[in-house]
């Protein structure tokens, strides 16, 4: 799964190791602390905010967590965090991205904090439920597949484009990468064979 991790820079640590961990078990992390030292110096982080924010770097910055935040199958947030972490988890809420929060002492969220699917006391836990959350994802795929080719093969549709899509996929999903094209191409298919039928 590609999952990207919404928080603060002073836990950058925990972001870090957390990064790690899940990299190890076979997920796509998207990091926006590994994004910003590519052009930062790791250990000096001194410069005008302000000014950064509105240059083409802050832009991009925006943009890379967006993105992160909006387009990923997951995003765990780690408490507690500021307005930018809790924007991203907005942002992920509104495409209703499934968003698991590490609850941490000091977290001072109020009403919004429903905007978390699923909070955790234990990193742990969240591990676990990360991995279940893959599984029920992959039998998601798998009987979308399924549905796909039953419906091909009723509608006597040539199934080699089928098949090779579908592996093309399975291999990306497992490789961590969002299947989201593969329902659009799906949805794209069914409306060719309803049109056909005309």
């Amino acid at each position: 799964m590609q999952i990207y991790i919404a928080s603060s820079w002073k836990n950058q640590h925990a972001v870090e190791m957390l990064t790690d961990i899940l990299r190890g078990k076979g997920h796509k992390v998207i990091s926006f602390v590994e994004n910003a030292v590519r052009t930062q110096d790791r250990n000096n982080f001194k410069f005008d905010v302000d000014e950064w924010i509105v240059s083409k770097d802050g832009q991009k910055k925006f943009r890379f967590d967006t993105d992160g935040a909006t387009k990923s199958d997951l995003v765990i947030y780690i408490g507690p965090s500021g307005t930018d972490a809790w924007a991203e988890i907005g942002a992920a809420w509104s495409t209703k991205t499934v968003v698991f929060g590490l609850y941490a002492k000091g977290e001072a969220t109020g009403l919004m904090r429903y905007m978390i699917t699923s909070w955790f006391y234990d990193y742990r836990k969240l591990l676990d439920a990360v991995e279940k959350l893959e599984t029920h994802c992959r039998k998601l795929l798998d009987a979308a597949l399924s549905d796909a080719e039953g419906i091909f093969m009723n509608e006597k549709q040539d199934l080699t484009e089928f098949r090779r899509l579908r592996s093309y996929y399975r291999r990306n999903f497992k490789n961590g990468k969002s299947d989201e094209s593969f329902l659009l191409w799906c949805e794209t298919m069914l409306t060719k064979i309803e049109n056909n039928k005309d």
